[in-house]
This record gives structure tokens, sequence and C-alpha cells, in this order.
């Protein structure tokens, strides 16, 4: 994370907030870490999706050649480690990496986890679950 800001931000700007802070909630423990930096004046969220997606923690390193290799091996992921967020009306913006993610195929009427740990698979037919 922090060598993809440095690609987009000031020099000297990046810098590491929390690393592997745990976050307590009602069911869960999540580790997160926050890194922050200023960016470039020139930065678009074009750029901020180019250099950020997909995370380093997805693709491994080098990340280039990795991203090449996932292309060629794998068919597409569709949201699985993808870009899962929202941008506010006032330019702050939160998002996260897809990965424990569920998606409706209301056609097929299927129901399937896109990969990750703990997957499930449900097949609803005429009120069946499987």
């Amino acid at each position: 994370m922090r060598n993809d800001l440095g690609k987009i931000s000031k020099e000297g700007s990046v810098h590491v907030q929390n690393l592997f802070s745990v976050e307590k909630y009602k069911t869960i423990f999540q580790m997160t870490s926050t890194i922050q930096s200023e960016l470039l004046d020139s930065i678009e969220w074009k750029d901020i999706f180019k250099e950020l997606f997909p995370g380093g923690s997805i693709t491994g390193a080098p990340k280039l050649r990795a991203m090449q290799l996932i292309q060629e091996l794998e068919k597409p992921r569709g949201v699985y480690t993808g870009a899962i967020g929202v941008i506010q009306p006032n330019q702050n913006a939160v998002f996260s990496i897809g990965i424990r993610t569920l998606e409706l195929k209301k056609e097929k009427e299927i129901l399937e986890s896109v990969r990750g740990l703990l997957g499930i698979l449900i097949l609803k037919k005429n009120g069946l679950k499987f």
C-alpha cells in the first residue's frame, strides 16, 4: 500500500498511522491498518483506482507481473477482490477490497459466494435450498 500510494502522493507524505490495529465489534474482531498520504495536485479518481487496485495483498509482488499472470491463468473474478465503496458529495471516500462477498444472479436463481474464506454456495430452485 505504501508503494502504491507513493506513486500518486507528494514526496515524503506517505505515513503509516496505525499498523495492525484491532477493532472490536459485536460479533467480530477486525485487524486494520491506516496508511495516509497527501495526493499530488494533478491526481484524479481514475488515477487513485489505477494505482491502488487490485490491492497488493491480493496480487502479491511484484504487482505488475502478478497481475499479468492472473490475467493469463484465471477467469474474470467479478466483484471478488475488486473495489466496493462510496464517494460522497464532499469528495470523501471509503473503499474496501471485496473478499467475502455474495453475488445474487437472479436470472439463474443462484446466490453464490465469490471465493474467499468461509465461502458458501446456496442453490435455490422452487423454494428448495441445496
